[in-house]
């Protein structure tokens, strides 16, 4: 009678905010339940409405006209450009919406996924990463929606070629998403808490929009804002630059948009790479920490 063979069983036990490597091993195992779940959230957003996926098309077109109509026809601004300004606003507007869903997606991941959570064990982080790409799905949809746009304005007799470069932009949309996405999760940390926060989101996002390069550039600004030496003028300058959505949608614009008037800034683009770092550490650490109180708070 041969020797039974002795087997070893390798049990991982997980514990919430631990820094052991195996939680991280196990989100790239559960990486199909991440494409499962964005096909599901994907799919489900938009299957009980009349229009379904027609609204990732109708959003960022209404938005490009509200936009243009505050900025262009009423403030004046894209006078001097040679691009049509509605293609100028739509461009600019591709990159804040993906950060402005996945910064509320992300700071919302405790509240949606709840239920979800409390019943199953996989890595949490899946969440809010399938979350994410589901925004980039949409995305991607705003992107092809601006050749169609080209064709447009071309039968308006505003035809514009974007240049060969635009290529480097698109990479530039896994940045913005998961910087906002860190950023959400760090603040989504503390809503488990206080849920006031929930409801200040949504606004502070429209300003957040408003002072962000989406239908404007800092140069725009110069001649509208006060003296140089005020304190307003100051603030406005500061919280411009150190917006981390603004390096990276001055990026996106630069690369869509062949005028003088979107010139790269690398510094600006440095900027939204070190908030990227930032937000990573700060919020990974804060969702993990989050994670072994989450279930009681809910």
């Amino acid at each position: 009678m041969a020797g039974s063979a002795t087997q070893k069983e390798s049990v991982a036990v997980i514990v919430a905010g631990g820094r052991n490597l195996q939680y991280w091993k196990d989100l790239w195992q559960y990486r199909g339940l991440v494409w499962n779940m964005t096909a599901r959230d994907f799919i489900v957003r938009y299957k009980q409405t009349v229009i379904g996926v027609a609204w990732s098309v109708i959003n960022p077109l209404f938005n490009m006209l509200i936009s243009t109509l505050l900025f262009g026809v009423l403030a004046g601004f894209g006078a001097g450009i040679s691009i049509p300004y509605n293609v100028c606003v739509y461009v600019g507007g591709i990159p804040w919406a993906l950060f402005a869903r996945c910064f509320t997606q992300g700071s919302n991941v405790f509240l949606s996924g709840a239920e979800l959570m409390k019943k199953l064990y996989f890595p949490r982080l899946a969440m809010p990463l399938s979350a994410m790409l589901s925004a980039m799905l949409d995305t991607a949809i705003s992107v092809l929606l601006f050749f169609a746009l080209l064709g447009f304005n071309a039968l308006r007799g505003a035809p514009y070629f974007p240049p060969l470069r635009m290529l480097l932009g698109l990479p530039l949309l896994l940045p913005v998403a998961l910087t906002a996405m860190f950023l959400g999760l760090f603040v989504g940390s503390f809503i488990i808490r206080w849920r006031d926060l929930n409801f200040v989101i949504p606004p502070f996002l429209q300003i957040a929009q408003y002072l962000s390069p989406v239908a404007y550039t800092m140069q725009d600004l110069q001649g509208r804002l006060p003296d140089g030496g005020s304190a307003l003028s100051a603030i406005i300058r500061l919280a411009f630059r150190l917006n981390p959505a603004s390096g990276f949608i001055s990026a996106f614009k630069w690369a869509f948009l062949n005028d003088p008037a979107f010139a790269f800034d690398p510094k600006q683009l440095l900027v939204g790479f070190a908030w990227l770092l930032l937000a990573a550490v700060a919020g990974v650490r804060r969702f993990r920490r989050a994670e072994r109180s989450f279930v009681d708070l809910i």
